[in-house]
């Protein structure tokens, strides 16, 4: 804060991409290291408040007038964690980080909620009933608001297929299909158990092969639409062969996750060779809102998909849903609705919603 204040006080907050400018230039590094890319980005943040507040308007309509974007009243599609792993506390053996859900049919964004509340109120049943048969009846919630499973199988990665059964028989049993009304997605983050050359949970081992193989027959038999880090950074082959793959499979995103990564394998050498469709961004990780909105637009560019993502410290409960509103991003993710903190945030963009009637879109990956 001694170091941020100086720099911005008795400076106009009408002139965002100045205020921005002159924050990367006193952190001096290309990812907010000197100060920290938190810092960069909640001073960044401040000035747009205080502009939107001057100009009396709403931070998303706000956003957009600075950044030369119309706004287009869009409304984003929520993606929701149902269930969470890498967290034994329930005895679970879950390899991925979150199994998630998309809907595809209502175009409201009231609808989806209650798509998506639906679904979470009967995956309990789901989830206690599985747990009363392993001797884990209490259900766990994990600090992103989805239910953490007990063990699933005897395999870590055979859990997974066990976990998306799971999640596609909770929409079934509330009249829904899970390939036309609600898909599903893994935010795998293989990257927390790579191990080189092999994929370790425990002691269950698996190669690039056979994890590819999991992800194939997940989008074969339980309708998979998303799988977010798949590989490793480092596991520039594993990533090759999944592009080829589902090269018959145009309906799946591919993903790649936080734009500023610490390794040269990283998401923009993903980008670089074409090997993700669409892109989770964490705003903050940009350092400046002016940073995450040019990356925002370089994706547009590639035609590569943006997902707004919160991380999970992250206190502000509007502001993810603002930077969605003014760019016209067509994807959100928050946390899971058994939480009341992430629930504020979609409740957020009901009342835009209500307040503007507004468009709901939902862009396909592109192949």
């Amino acid at each position: 804060r001694e170091r941020v204040s100086p720099a911005l006080v008795g400076s106009s907050c009408l002139a965002q991409r100045e205020r921005d400018d002159d924050l990367s230039r006193l952190d001096g590094t290309p990812r907010s290291l000197r100060l920290g890319a938190n810092v960069v980005y909640a001073a960044s943040v401040a000035v747009a408040r205080a502009g939107a507040s001057v100009k009396g308007q709403a931070l998303h309509r706000y956003l957009a007038e600075v950044y030369g974007d119309p706004y287009r009243r869009y409304s984003p599609t929520p993606i929701c964690p149902l269930l969470s792993g890498g967290d034994l506390v329930s005895g679970g053996n879950l390899p991925v980080r979150s199994v998630l859900a998309m809907p595809l049919g209502p175009p409201k964004i009231e609808d989806k909620l209650a798509v998506l509340l639906a679904i979470t109120e009967a995956l309990k049943g789901h989830v206690r009933a599985r747990g009363a048969s392993t001797g884990h009846g209490a259900l766990v919630v994990s600090p992103d608001g989805a239910l953490v499973p007990p063990a699933l199988a005897s395999d870590p990665f055979e859990a997974l297929l066990v976990a998306l059964g799971l999640a596609r028989d909770a929409i079934r049993s509330v009249g829904l299909d899970p390939e036309r009304d609600v898909v599903l997605g893994v935010h795998v983050s293989a990257a927390g158990f790579y191990q080189h050359p092999v994929y370790a949970v425990g002691r269950s081992l698996t190669t690039s092969k056979r994890l590819l193989s999991l992800y194939r027959r997940a989008v074969d038999e339980y309708s998979l639409r998303w799988i977010e880090d798949g590989f490793a950074e480092e596991d520039l082959g594993g990533w090759e062969h999944q592009r080829r793959v589902f090269e018959d499979h145009p309906e799946v995103y591919l993903v790649g996750n936080d734009p500023v990564p610490a390794s040269v394998f990283g998401l923009r050498r993903l980008l670089d060779l074409d090997l993700v469709n669409a892109v989770v961004l964490k705003p903050d990780r940009a350092g400046t809102l002016t940073s995450a909105f040019a990356f925002i637009q370089e994706l547009g560019h590639r035609g590569v998909l943006p997902l707004l993502s919160s991380r999970t410290r992250d206190a502000d409960v509007t502001l993810l849903g603002d930077l969605a509103l003014a760019t016209g991003t067509p994807l959100v993710r928050f946390g899971g609705l058994q939480r009341p903190e992430w629930r504020a945030r979609y409740e957020h963009l009901l009342a835009v919603d209500r307040a503007e009637a507004l468009r709901p879109i939902l862009a396909r990956p592109r192949r």
